[in-house]
């Protein structure tokens, strides 16, 4: 983002070499797009989907895609007034707002990998929003027994006993 802001500069000051310049901005700007694509942007729908307790999963991702499509869609009508009014200076705000929700990530949001779902129920019970306090409270619960879930009748999903075996639903230990 930064180096397209730069070279959107570098195309106002040097209008001969426009093109060149534009080529290039686009080039960084198609980049950006697939790596955050293919990267940062799969957590919009991931997370939402492992942070909500198992009986409201779905209803908290279905809020979560909602608010992303609203975010999108503000950006979106937004843009074109922006670069009217700010110009290159639009870039540099996107490159400064991806840099500042790496710190956000880090402090509020655990990691979630190797997990199973109902450890993910566990991982998010602390009251606390910050990421180290959920995890102690994580690990104060699998000391204290790790997954204890008790699955409905048709339920395909393995359980975890006390002895940490996978047992699958139904079948006697």
């Amino acid at each position: 983002m930064f180096l397209s802001g730069g070279l959107a500069a570098a195309a106002a000051k040097h209008p001969d070499q426009a093109a060149q310049y534009g080529a290039a901005s686009a080039s960084f700007i198609f980049g950006f797009t697939f790596c955050f694509s293919s990267t940062w942007l799969m957590g919009q729908f991931t997370i939402p989907a492992e942070i909500f307790p198992t009986e409201v999963r779905t209803k908290g991702n279905g809020f979560g895609v909602f608010g992303w499509s609203v975010g999108c869609g503000i950006a979106v009508l937004a843009a074109p007034i922006w670069f009217q009014n700010l110009g290159e200076k639009t870039f540099y705000i996107f490159g400064a707002l991806n840099i500042a929700y790496v710190p956000l990530l880090y402090v509020f949001l655990p990691e979630t990998g190797n997990k199973t779902l109902e450890q993910m129920d566990m991982l998010f019970a602390s009251k606390s929003w910050f990421a180290w306090d959920q995890v102690k409270e994580y690990n104060r619960l699998m000391a204290a027994g790790g997954v204890e879930h008790d699955f409905g009748a048709g339920d395909s999903e393995k359980g975890v006993a006390k002895n940490g075996s996978a047992n699958s639903v139904g079948s006697r230990e």
